[in-house]
């Protein structure tokens, strides 16, 4: 018996994201400076996720190095 005929596809349903706004990002970036204003702008501008924020090896002034590569 195959295991294909266990997987059943489903109606395709639409992300339950809600991105930020421009007017919300803009709010951020007038904030004062502070350590959680810049987190959250990375965020906003990598999607690196927490965890992959935590495992930053490397900052320099125009980039970051973080987390693995998934191997292929």
């Amino acid at each position: 018996e195959s295991p294909v005929r266990y997987v059943h596809m489903t109606a395709k349903t639409k992300p339950k994201r809600n991105p930020f706004t421009v007017e919300e990002v803009r709010k951020i970036w007038t904030m004062t400076p502070s350590p959680i204003r810049d987190i959250a702008l990375i965020f906003l501008y990598t999607g690196l996720r927490v965890s992959e924020y935590l495992l930053i090896s490397e900052q320099h002034e125009r980039y970051i190095v973080t987390g693995e590569k998934t191997e292929e």
